[in-house]
């Protein structure tokens, strides 16, 4: 049997909470926009509903589209930046500081 140490949110290190919340913000968007996708897809959303969702025109989206996570992110900022923060307080620690699933 292994014995690993594990460490709390309030234990990281300033630039380990940055690294972990900015991975953390990453997985959200993806995950939020594939979500944004399936629902206009299923077209549970019309596509107005979509783009204002995302937080830009169609047009910008289409013509920009590796950009489209920062907008909505923008968008979003303060939703997004209270969750993740409330969800990384609930989690423990590696010592590279990623996430332990348990």
């Amino acid at each position: 049997m292994k014995t690993i140490q594990v460490r709390e949110w309030k234990d990281l290190t300033k630039k380990e909470k940055e690294k972990a919340r900015e991975r953390k913000t990453d997985y959200f968007i993806e995950a939020e926009l594939e979500i944004l996708g399936l629902e206009l897809e299923k077209k549970v959303i019309t596509e107005d509903e979509y783009y204002e969702k995302l937080g830009c025109s169609k047009v910008y989206a289409e013509s920009t589209s590796w950009f489209i996570p920062a907008c909505y992110y923008e968008k979003h900022k303060k939703e997004i930046d209270k969750f993740v923060l409330e969800e990384l307080k609930g989690e423990v620690f590696d010592r590279f500081a990623e996430p332990i699933i348990v």
